[in-house]
């Protein structure tokens, strides 16, 4: 056993044993707090962009996931869409490689996308046995 482990082995039925444990269970949850503040703290920064920069990429949203409904290839009920300043994610899943390509191709031919992310999952149960 290393001295450290034989030190806070032999302590730990003394009194002062004890207050260790409590020192030592009162700085993790000290760690914890803090840890737990600074994440709600960074998750809950403000949005940078102005009400008219918002209100844009909601317009481009709508306008995208409009044209994933109305395309007969693309199965869009389980794709979400969000853009941001001309740039658009995708995100969710589809049954085909190829509704995850058109949606890529429709998204991009919508007026004010600059960018798309695709982040579509093919989950493709026709080639299952």
């Amino acid at each position: 056993m290393t001295p450290l482990l034989t030190l806070v082995n032999a302590g730990a039925d003394s009194p002062s044993g004890n207050s260790l444990k409590r020192h030592a269970c009162r700085a993790r949850a000290a760690w914890l707090v803090l840890a737990g503040t600074l994440i709600a703290f960074a998750c809950s920064a403000p949005d940078p962009r102005t009400a008219q920069e918002r209100g844009a990429d909601e317009a481009v949203a709508a306008q995208v996931e409009a044209a994933l409904q109305s395309d007969d290839i693309i199965y869009a009920r389980h794709i979400d869409v969000e853009a941001r300043r001309g740039v658009v994610w995708l995100t969710g899943w589809v049954i085909t490689a190829d509704q995850a390509r058109k949606a890529v191709i429709v998204a991009s031919a919508v007026p004010g996308v600059q960018r798309v992310v695709d982040g579509i999952e093919v989950k493709d149960y026709f080639s299952q046995p």
